[in-house]
């Protein structure tokens, strides 16, 4: 078939030649045909012009091929890849220019050098298997190897080979990965970075989610979730991988429909949200969770959710006590006023009362009723008491107490009106534990919370067991103890007062409200009770926790900080003395409560002391102003319109820097020293008291210097 082709071609070349030989002879005007010239001279002009038109195919085909040889050389030499031509030994026998920057060696001393002498040490054993596959198999191979350029920045690389015809050598090429590496270095960083942080916060989830358009219905598909999952949700990740509803069943319904509506709009804008949501756990514990996610839309139409969960229920329990401790102190201020005023009216019964009770002779047939009115009224005065220590500003005298002996105490006295079917268990240490506090106000503490666990057993036998300790507690510990009260605790030893029971337990609700004043579970109300024991709490810088399960039972702990060294206690009681009857003392009343300047005016008259009075406080500043030389002491009420009692002390320095002022007030000795600032009396009363008080603390005034 060749030869055929070779004689067709030089026929068509013979033939090709005679018919330009035939041209040139008529443009010439030669007569060789007519002279008869031998047919030898016509066969070599035929001859020579086809050697002359094969010399011209010849040059346009070297030219071609020459032009094509320097195409193949640029595109070897500097093509993006790499290119070795290796013996079965691995020997470069050629490579091109990029082959040889990879290496980092001209090419003249790569050329007759093993490959794998430039290979890093790790990955020798891989480029061996590579270069005996190629030559066993036939076939193409590729493998990544290390090239070590340089020690501190090693070249990735990934050769592709195969055997050339004559199997004596192969072509192997090698494309830099780099970039790649180091794409694929970082995603590892950003997961190890993901999973360290996921692993550090035990209350923070990330995630990442598929949710299809809303043109299609298809359900949303969980591409990640960090482990904390197990841990904020009580279900495994693979669990949620396999059903992503396993999460949103958990959201109650309300906050779902809020979400759902919330990844709609997020959707329609693709901006991000953020919600609040409650969700229940398994274990049937409610805990709020914060959502923030951002949709991502990718090139197939799918959006992308990446986002994180952040358990913000103890965030939300410090709101909620801010929000109650704003609502106890409007309660409170308003009890506050109350109390006060309450205290005001009680004060003028009580010396009206003592009064009528100095006149009478003591075998007079009033004096039993007497008698009567006022433990009443002490009564009454316990009231606002209760009223003033839920407020915060309740009238404390601070002592050092031993409480384990006043829990004894109180409960020797509880056993008598316990039920038989509750059973109390002491659980005390054998050496005190001293605390700083009113006798009367630990009291209430220790009475109202073992009574209330009594009677929370009901019916059935019951144990109510009392234990105290000493506990050192930590700024973290303390936290769950300062929600109620809304007070700072320092980290530091303290008293622990526990009170448990195996009662009906309280609800979620009930022990929410449980401190709420005149709150009970009772049929019939029983009055401030344990919002009257928070505010003794607080102002005794303590702190109180409640644990209870319905059906189960309830667990009081109160904290009260211990005092290391005791300090003894001395009884301050003094027995009333008349004031000096040489030279009657002149006291000046200033109170804007007409009913009580009158019944001091009396207890004076009737103490042999000269009164003089005003309902006015700028009244009374003026009388002072005029009289004060006279003036002996001062009884100055503190909350009076225009001035305040402490505004009046202060103009009464003025006049004379030597004042003796008795403060009468229905404040604590602390609280009244807060509002007076440095501006301090000499003495201080507090409402309700009665004539003999007022007599006793007037005669110790009229002798101080």
């Amino acid at each position: 078939m060749k030869n055929s082709n070779k004689k067709t071609a030089a026929a068509l070349l013979r033939t090709k030649a005679e018919e330009l030989l035939r041209k040139n002879k008529l443009k010439t005007g030669s007569k060789s045909s007519e002279t008869g010239m031998p047919k030898l001279v016509h066969e070599l002009d035929v001859h020579k012009i086809e050697l002359e038109m094969q010399n011209e195919e010849l040059v346009r085909a070297k030219m071609k091929a020459e032009a094509a040889a320097e195409k193949y050389a640029e595109l070897y030499e500097f093509a993006p890849s790499g290119y070795f031509t290796l013996s079965q030994e691995g020997v470069i026998v050629e490579l091109n220019l990029i082959a040889s920057n990879m290496i980092g060696k001209e090419r003249l001393h790569c050329v007759r050098c093993s490959l794998v002498s430039f290979i890093s040490d790790d990955t020798k054993p891989i480029f061996n298997r590579f270069l005996e596959n190629i030559f066993i198999s036939k076939t193409k191979e590729s493998c990544d190897v290390t090239i070590a350029v340089n020690k501190n920045l090693p070249l990735y690389v990934t050769l592709t080979g195969i055997a050339a015809d004559n199997g004596n050598q192969c072509f192997v090429t090698a494309i830099d990965i780099n970039d790649r590496r180091m794409a694929e270095a970082k995603e590892r960083e950003n997961e190890l970075r993901l999973k360290t942080i996921t692993a550090t916060f035990d209350d923070i989830m990330f995630y990442e989610y598929e949710l299809e358009s809303e043109t299609n219905n298809k359900p949303r598909q969980f591409k990640y979730v960090s482990e904390t999952i197990n841990h904020m949700h009580g279900i495994s990740s693979e669990a949620l991988l396999r059903d992503p509803m396993k999460l949103y069943d958990q959201v109650n319904a309300e906050d779902a429909v809020l979400l759902l509506e919330k990844e709609k709009r997020a959707l329609a804008t693709m901006t991000p949200f953020s919600l609040e949501v409650r969700v229940q756990l398994p274990s049937g514990d409610i805990r709020w969770r914060q959502f923030y996610s951002t949709p991502l839309l990718k090139e197939n139409g799918i959006v992308t959710w990446y986002g994180m969960e952040i358990d913000v229920s103890e965030r939300k329990k410090i709101e909620e006590a801010l929000r109650r401790k704003q609502k106890m102190e409007s309660i409170g201020s308003l009890a506050s006023g109350i109390a006060h005023d309450f205290n005001n009216l009680l004060g003028a019964m009580m010396g009206n009362v003592s009064l009528m009770q100095m006149q009478l002779p003591a075998d007079h047939s009033v004096v039993k009723y007497i008698d009567q009115t006022l433990k009443i009224i002490k009564q009454a005065a316990t009231l606002t008491k209760q009223m003033l220590a839920y407020s915060g500003k309740g009238q404390f005298q601070i002592l050092t107490i031993d409480l384990v002996a006043a829990i004894k105490e109180q409960v020797a006295l509880i056993k008598v009106s316990t039920p038989k079917n509750v059973e109390l268990r002491m659980n005390l240490p054998q050496t005190p534990l001293y605390v700083n506090g009113d006798p009367g106000q630990i009291e209430q503490i220790i009475m109202n919370i073992i009574m209330n666990a009594g009677e929370a057993v009901g019916e059935k036998h019951g144990v109510v067991s009392v234990g105290v300790s000493a506990m050192m507690m930590s700024n973290k510990e303390l936290i769950s103890y300062s929600l109620r009260t809304t007070t700072t605790l320092n980290e530091g030893e303290y008293a622990l007062f526990q009170v448990s029971d195996n009662g009906c337990g309280m609800s979620r609700e009930t022990l929410e409200k449980v401190f709420d004043p005149f709150f009970t579970t009772k049929f019939v109300g029983r009055g401030l009770g344990l919002a009257a024991v928070l505010g003794i709490i607080r102002e005794h810088k303590g702190g109180v926790a409640i644990e209870s399960t319905e059906g189960i039972g309830t667990t009081f702990r109160v904290l009260l900080p211990i005092v290391c060294a005791p300090v003894s206690i001395n009884d301050t009681s003094q027995k009333n003395t008349p004031p000096q009857e040489a030279k009657p003392a002149t006291v000046l009343i200033i109170d804007d409560e007409e009913y009580i300047v009158d019944w001091v005016c009396d207890v004076l008259t009737a103490g042999k002391c000269q009164p003089l009075s005003a309902t006015d406080p700028v009244v009374g500043v003026a009388i002072y102003k005029e009289q004060w030389h006279t003036i002996d002491v001062v009884i100055l009420d503190y909350s009076m319109p225009k001035l305040n009692g402490k505004e009046v002390f202060i103009e009464l320095r003025k006049i004379n820097p030597n004042v003796k002022v008795l403060m009468a007030s229905g404040y604590s000795e602390e609280e009244l020293g807060h509002l007076m600032g440095d501006v301090r009396p000499i003495a201080i009363i507090q409402k309700p008291h009665s004539a003999e008080a007022l007599l006793s603390m007037i005669s110790k005034m009229l002798v101080m210097k």
